[in-house]
């Protein structure tokens, strides 16, 4: 999606809207450090 997942790390979260949730950066993320889930707001 082309995405810039880097900068939206540094805010803590990834929360753009052209995401999709396809999972793709949590596969391809080298340092596992990207996952799926909620939180309570």
């Amino acid at each position: 999606m082309g995405i810039n997942v880097s900068e939206d790390l540094k805010k803590g979260s990834i929360e753009d809207p052209d995401c999709i949730m396809c999972g793709e950066c949590t596969g391809a993320c080298k340092k596992g450090v990207l996952r799926f889930g909620t939180r309570k707001i």
